[in-house]
């Protein structure tokens, strides 16, 4: 599945404030600790990042779209337990905010990388992540967290066929 990449995302121009540069590295890093979370398995960063419940969209690959508690994204996750290693590499932040609301919007590079039976499984997706945040008192935090996807570099049942098997190697994980 293709998309063009023109109508991937489109942004609101939307005032800001005198502290944007600031305010965009906060976002970008933010973005970039999801990511990092999801390659180290790292719940508990995860949850300092989220919003609880946290709307969540990965619809464009045939998953998940609902606003869901933390810690039932959480579960969702320890999918990637199944896989030996996995990078998400996140890049070409663009940050639209206006008062206590901002995107954060990137491209992502998700590689998924497992051997089984000599065989080696890459599941690779190209996209946009589009994060929603809030200024909370605490500081920012993700309310929505949103995967479209361009395509499958090889190919959307490579992906599937790989995920299945993180999925079943996971469920055997204690």
């Amino acid at each position: 599945m293709l998309t063009n990449a023109a109508s991937l995302v489109t942004l609101p121009l939307m005032p800001t404030s005198p502290a944007d540069p600031a305010m965009r590295t906060i976002l970008a890093d933010m973005v970039v600790a999801y990511a990092s979370a999801l390659d180290d398995r790292d719940w508990a960063l995860m949850r300092s990042l989220l919003m609880d419940p946290v709307e969540i969209d990965y619809s464009s690959m045939g998953s998940i779209r609902e606003t869901i508690a933390v810690d039932a994204w959480l579960k969702r996750l320890d999918t990637l337990k199944g896989f030996d290693a996995t990078q998400h590499v996140v890049t070409n932040f663009r940050v639209a905010a206006q008062a206590d609301e901002a995107t954060c919007t990137s491209y992502v590079n998700a590689l998924h990388f497992l051997t089984e039976d000599g065989r080696e499984h890459v599941a690779h997706a190209c996209g946009a992540y589009v994060h929603g945040f809030v200024r909370t008192p605490d500081g920012w935090r993700i309310r929505k967290a949103t995967f479209r996807l361009i395509g499958h570099q090889n190919g959307a049942r490579a992906f599937q066929d790989a995920f299945a098997i993180a999925r079943a190697r996971a469920a055997r994980q204690p």
